[in-house]
């Protein structure tokens, strides 16, 4: 724990709340960047994708509508790059990492619960530690709240049981993942996410995949207690007409994107150009196209788009081509549930930048004790 202590303080707190991230992401980045360089010069592939998006976002933004918001909202994917070379190339041990994540996001739904049942606020002066746990209200902890809690709940629901499908033999394990589930599923609950509880089924699905009986007894499981618990919030998610506002949102944006093809409107500008394309029926202020491609297209273009979601679709190719290991595969179905969540919904965490870099760790050519070789193992 020592050696290693700020890359678990990392994973502990990385979906818990963006402010002990930072201190992480700020440690990792200045202690740890010895030879770095050379290892990032290692991946050409990698390169040409950044250098070609770079390019095109400096493009997007001379075509930009306003040019100081483009450029201050220019460098957020590549904040996103930083986070996977930190997780490939930075983070040591990948198999503490994630369970060390998982094990934060079982404290995060522990103190939802908490809060839940006993409508919790609690403040430090004007600081909002505990607030919205009221009834019909979807909690929040230190400012986190709703679609963004789920966001985090989820990674706890699809980690602890992909974890449990591979270290199901290992007693160490196996406790505190069963309890991480059924916590995760009680947080998700209480943030009636339909995007989170949407995107974890579908990545369950991805396990039910790759395991068969065992992964879908904890699909049966997580579909059984949603329906029974939140049946309005799940079933709503599936329902179109709940989705209306929503729908109209997401045409529009494709207008956008249609008279702006190939740069976009420039990073960060989707404010600036909206107005010009809502629908008179929609009422309410729109200030994002709650879709994080979307968001990217829009700003981007669909040739900044593509290099963006294309190097990270390049990223998961190149791994199972390679053989993925049964880490590997609990890693890609957390993302899995990032990303479908995401569709729906301009939210980001940083556990997924982290996570995509360690689906390309090195270590998972290697075997070097027992535990690590029933986890890096080929099948």
């Amino acid at each position: 724990m020592k050696k290693n202590w700020i890359e678990r303080f990392t994973g502990l707190t990385l979906a818990i709340n963006p402010v002990f991230t930072l201190v992480g992401l700020i440690y990792l980045s200045a202690r740890r960047t010895r030879g770095l360089i050379a290892k990032i010069k290692s991946d050409k592939a990698n390169l040409y994708f950044w250098l070609f998006l770079a390019v095109s976002g400096i493009i997007s933004i001379v075509f930009s509508i306003n040019k100081s918001v483009a450029i201050s909202s220019y460098f957020i994917p590549f904040v996103f790059i930083w986070l996977y070379i930190l997780g490939r190339w930075v983070i040591q041990d990948p198999e503490t990492f994630v369970q060390d994540l998982i094990r934060g996001v079982m404290i995060l739904s522990i103190i939802a619960i908490i809060a839940k049942i006993f409508n919790l606020e609690l403040s430090i002066g004007q600081v909002r530690i505990l607030d919205k746990f009221g009834p019909r209200e979807r909690g929040e902890i230190l400012y986190v709240a709703d679609n963004s809690l789920g966001l985090l709940f989820q990674v706890g629901v699809v980690g602890a049981l992909g974890s449990l499908l591979i270290y199901w033999k290992e007693k160490k394990y196996v406790i505190e993942n069963v309890i991480t589930f059924i916590v995760s599923i009680c947080g998700l609950i209480i943030s009636a996410s339909r995007g989170a509880m949407v995107g974890t089924l579908v990545a369950v699905l991805y396990l039910v995949v790759r395991y068969s009986f065992k992964a879908l007894l904890g699909a049966g499981s997580i579909v059984g207690i949603l329906a029974y618990f939140s049946r309005h919030r799940f079933f709503s998610a599936f329902d179109v007409k709940a989705h209306s506002v929503r729908i109209k949102i997401w045409l529009s944006s494709l207008e956008i994107i249609k008279d702006h093809p190939f740069f976009g409107v420039g990073p960060g500008n989707f404010g600036q150009i909206y107005d010009k394309y809502k629908p008179a029926s929609l009422t309410k202020e729109v200030t994002c196209a709650h879709s994080n491609y979307l968001n990217i297209f829009i700003g981007w273009g669909i040739i900044g788009g593509l290099l963006f979601w294309g190097w990270q679709l390049f990223i998961f190719i190149r791994a199972a081509l390679k053989g993925l290991t049964p880490l590997q595969r609990v890693i890609i179905a957390i993302l899995i549930s990032f990303y479908v969540h995401v569709m729906v919904n301009e939210l980001f965490a940083a556990y997924s930048g982290f996570l995509l870099g360690l689906v390309d760790h090195p270590s998972f050519g290697k075997q070097e004790n027992f535990s690590q070789q029933e986890t890096f193992k080929r099948s």
